[in-house]
């Protein structure tokens, strides 16, 4: 399935994917957006993803809506960010 793109994954398995898959790029961040698949780096990645899918889909409105529905800080990054 993965044979090209880039991806994240949750720190704990990033080797091990870049190793099962070394056609892709396993990219230290907290999300994705890679044209062919959307891939978080944990829990808190999928909320930063969502959020930001929310604000480019239906604008920072219905974004803050949404983060504020989940309870999530105002203070999250509104795109994939290093973890480093």
């Amino acid at each position: 399935m993965l044979t090209r793109g880039r991806v994240t994954v949750h720190p704990e398995y990033r080797q091990f994917l870049g190793e099962l898959y070394p056609a892709i790029d396993v990219l230290h961040e907290r999300w994705v957006d890679d044209p062919l698949v959307l891939s978080c780096a944990g829990g808190s990645g999928a909320f930063d993803c969502a959020l930001s899918v929310s604000a480019i889909d239906l604008g920072d409105r219905a974004r803050d809506r949404v983060s504020d529905y989940l309870l999530i800080p105002g203070d999250r990054p509104k795109g994939p960010v290093d973890d480093a």
